[in-house]
Parts: structure tokens; sequence; C-alpha cells
């Protein structure tokens, strides 16, 4: 019998005028909480990107308690605007899973070749590049970014994070 494994949930989340709003908000360069993934932009919790933050975390919060039942699941710190210009990717990794639990993924753009996402939930998934979608999967599922053909990829990157793992006692 196969093993059954959640896939990652999606769920459209902003309109197209919405995203674009989003790619045209002021952000800063996140130095430390993106790390593994740099160059990557912030966009902060300010009254002018409230909506954007409120948006993300009460759908997160939705989702996990439907999907996943992760206990005292809070909104991660940043929310990372990252662009991926022609030639880049991210390879299989996955995220910092002593204290993330899940990693949420929103396309931006759609004017852009190449790029698909891919997590491996016990099966490859490959999400193309559907604008304004939300995709959430647990942190340690491994996941990539292929790499762009043409044009610029903008997603958002976050997470929903939990109490610290204890692994042994």
């Amino acid at each position: 019998m196969k093993p059954h494994f959640l896939k990652p949930v999606q769920q459209r989340l902003f309109t197209t005028e919405e995203c674009d709003k989003i790619i045209d908000c002021e952000s800063y360069p996140i130095t430390e909480s993106f790390a593994e993934n740099q160059p990557c932009d912030g966009i902060d919790n300010s009254s002018d990107n409230k909506w954007i933050w409120d948006r993300i975390e009460n759908t997160l919060l939705k989702i996990n308690k439907r999907h996943y039942r992760f206990k005292d699941p809070q909104m991660y710190h940043s929310i990372g605007k990252k662009t991926y210009k022609k030639g880049d990717s991210y390879l299989w990794h996955h995220d910092n899973i002593s204290l993330r639990r899940l990693t949420a993924v929103v396309f931006l753009n759609n004017d852009y070749e190449g790029g698909d996402l891919r997590v491996f939930s016990g099966e490859e998934i490959v999400i193309k590049n559907n604008i304004g979608v939300l995709v959430v999967f647990p942190s340690w599922y491994f996941h990539q970014a292929d790499e762009v053909l043409s044009g610029e990829r903008k997603v958002l990157i976050t997470f929903l994070t939990g109490p610290v793992f204890d692994f042994f006692d």
C-alpha cells in the first residue's frame, strides 16, 4: 500500500491587481531571515502593508487548522519578496524545520517562462505559476524553484512557525 502524504494546498489569495500592488509596495533588504535564499526583500507590517500580512496570516491559520493541525501556530516574523531573474533557480532543499511548520509561497506575476515550483510529498508535484495563488506545504518537504528561462519570477515567501521540536529527552 502506498503511504499517504498530504499534497501542497493551493488557494487563490490575491487578485492580479493586488499582486501588482504587492510588487510595487515598499520593501527592505533582508539580511538574516532568508539568508539561505538571498537576495530577498522584506515587506514590513506597517499600516500600508497590514492587509497583506492579515490576509496571509488568516489564511495560513485556517489551512493549518483544516489540513495540518500544528499546535500553537504563529505567523513568521518576515514576509519575503523574492525576484528570480533569467537563469536563477533554487535547488532542492527543505526549510529550517526546528521552528518552521508550514512553508508558504505566493505567485505574484505570470510574465515569465520556467520557474515552476516542485514539491516532493512522497511523489513529485509540479506547481505551475498561477498569479495570486498561495501554495502551502510542510516545511520539511523537499522543494525547489526551477530555472527561470525568460522574464522574472516574483513570489512572496513566509512560514507558519510553532514551538521548538524536542527530538530527544
